[in-house]
């Protein structure tokens, strides 16, 4: 079978040039214009013709104006399917930066708004965001008390800092009372000081000494530190515990049956757990007042615990102690559960003006030099001197730390002093 070879037909414009459909003449040498493009030749075999000098020809023989609804399908793959459809939403991703569905931000990672899970950051969501300010986060566990406060920083919020001058505290108990028993910690808010020991309390606010209401529920209660939170004192004496209501004024006998807190041994301290800790006959106690259950941590002799001052440290989560004539302080370790001792004090016998800051620090008087006191830093054990006190502190003064920024200081005849502490 013959071949047959198809020859184009190929229509050339006159070198003069080709009319234009608009009018007029189009100039055939402009060829070279990179904004014209030659004319082509239509299915139909119909001659197209470019339009001006700033627009390239159709390709076909009708044109139809674009408009706003018109779009552009993308190109077929490499294996000739189609892209048009776009399966299902891809699951979100946190971290990237974009907030996505189930999302309530997402920061590209932690800020100081947004946890690293893509959640809100807020102070008890249980998620520790240390741009945002946060040292811990025990969710419901957060409170005043505990070891995370409900500010979410460890301890009380004392940065270890101190001024370099004692200041004079309106007011006295009056007739040379001694103040013997100073509560165990001051937080934020609460109006009085209680010591316990006179039965006398102090009005922050106020500069005024003046005797509690209601009469303590036991004998004498020199060295009564109490442990104190947000709304109640308890002190442990004569094998039960007490509990005094502050807004109230009220004592109940919460809890009978406890080892024994005696005249000299009524000292107590909260941990960050909520417990109840004091020293018993050669033994720690912890009381749990939510479960009723008394435990008991028996401890090597460390020399005489006569007089037990005891203080806790959220930040190393330990119960610091010891007694009346020792130069030596006492830790015990509550997540290992032992004690260790620590280098003597440089002021040698501590005596009875010891307490803490639950910031990590413990507060404690000077036998060589009854005008000092010194910083002993729980973490490092590591001891710095403190300014010097404008009259001796006695052996018997008694001490306690006010969240809201002072070290108070109340000697045997009814006189007080406190020092500014920095607060973070």
């Amino acid at each position: 079978m013959a071949c047959r070879t198809a020859i184009p037909l190929v229509l050339l414009c006159p070198l003069a040039g080709c009319f234009h459909p608009d009018g007029g003449m189009l100039d055939g040498s402009s060829g070279t214009d990179p904004t014209t493009t030659g004319s082509t030749t239509s299915p139909t075999g119909d001659e197209t013709s470019p339009t001006n000098p700033t627009q390239s020809t159709s390709t076909s023989s009708t044109t139809t104006p674009p408009d706003d609804t018109t779009t552009t399908s993308p190109p077929d793959t490499e294996d000739g399917s189609s892209s048009g459809s776009t399966g299902p939403e891809p699951d979100p991703v946190c971290g990237n930066g974009v907030p996505e569905t189930g999302e309530a931000c997402d920061d590209g990672g932690e800020s100081a708004t947004c946890n690293d899970d893509c959640t809100l950051a807020a102070c008890g969501d249980a998620i520790v965001n240390a741009t945002a300010g946060e040292q811990c986060d025990d969710g419901p566990d957060n409170g005043v008390t505990r070891r995370c406060s409900d500010v979410c920083i460890v301890g009380a919020g004392l940065d270890g800092t101190f001024g370099m001058a004692w200041e004079d505290v309106p007011g006295s108990t009056g007739d040379g009372q001694p103040i013997y028993g100073l509560q165990s910690f001051h937080y934020s808010g609460q109006t009085y000081l209680h010591d316990f020991s006179g039965n006398f309390r102090h009005d922050v606010a106020l500069g005024v000494w003046a005797p509690v209401p209601v009469p303590l529920p036991f004998g004498s209660s020199t060295w009564a530190n109490a442990a104190t939170e947000a709304d109640f004192h308890w002190i442990p004496r004569d094998g039960s515990l007490w509990r005094y209501e502050i807004a109230t004024t009220t004592w109940q006998q919460f809890a009978g049956g406890v080892p024994d807190g005696s005249n000299e041994l009524t000292a107590a301290v909260f941990d960050g757990e909520g417990r109840i800790w004091w020293h018993a006959s050669g033994q720690l106690v912890a009381y749990d007042p939510v479960a009723g259950l008394t435990q008991p941590h028996p401890h090597p002799g460390f020399g005489d615990m006569f007089e037990t001052r005891l203080a806790y440290d959220p930040v190393t989560n330990a119960i610091v102690f010891t007694g009346f004539f020792n130069d030596t302080l006492v830790i015990y370790s509550i997540d290992n559960d032992t004690f260790s001792q620590v280098m003597p004090s440089p002021g040698g016998p501590i005596h009875d003006n010891t307490c803490q800051d639950r910031s990590g620090h413990v507060y404690l008087g000077s036998d060589i030099n009854p005008t000092m006191m010194y910083q002993f830093d729980v973490m490092t054990q590591t001891f710095v001197p403190l300014p010097p006190m404008p009259f001796p502190h006695d052996n018997n003064s008694s001490c306690v730390v006010s969240q809201e920024g002072y070290l108070y200081v109340g000697n045997s005849g009814g006189v007080m002093i406190r020092l500014p502490l920095g607060t973070l």
